[in-house]
């Protein structure tokens, strides 16, 4: 009988093991949805921070990338339209280990990270850009 129990809890914990590992979207998906720029680097070390909707970027499931800026001089992310697509990064110059990635109109990868309600987009270039943002809704 005690066998009989074991067997079925180690057997759960398996299955639970393996569903838990089947998602295959590795936190792309989390980048979905509307979100306010609130810090830009511009890769040299100066650091800018933006009001909570003083600039909109919206990523659509269908790869567009919807930005609305309300400043005059309309930096650092002009209001627009753009393509985005997801790609893997395999050996991050920041953490030497795979991140998810994204590519703006086919050019520059960038790794990012999302963690609870912010998003962190850093190109992957010592001197490149970072971009931080905070979930608008």
């Amino acid at each position: 009988m005690k066998k009989s129990i074991f067997l079925w809890l180690i057997t759960l914990v398996l299955m639970i093991t393996g569903l838990s590992s089947c998602s295959n979207d590795d936190g792309f998906s989390d980048i979905i949805g509307t979100w306010y720029l609130v810090s830009y680097n511009n890769g040299w070390g100066d650091i800018s921070t933006f009001d909570e909707g003083e600039i909109t970027v919206t990523f659509t499931s269908d790869g567009v990338v919807r930005i609305v800026n309300n400043r005059e001089d309309q930096s650092p992310l002009p209001t627009g339209t753009r393509t985005y697509s997801f790609k893997e990064v395999g050996q991050s110059i920041y953490t030497g280990e795979s991140k998810p990635g994204i590519t703006f109109d086919g050019y520059l990868v960038y790794s990012f990270d999302v963690f609870e309600e912010t998003l962190h987009i850093s190109a992957e270039a010592y001197d490149g850009p970072g971009y931080g943002f905070k979930k608008a809704y």
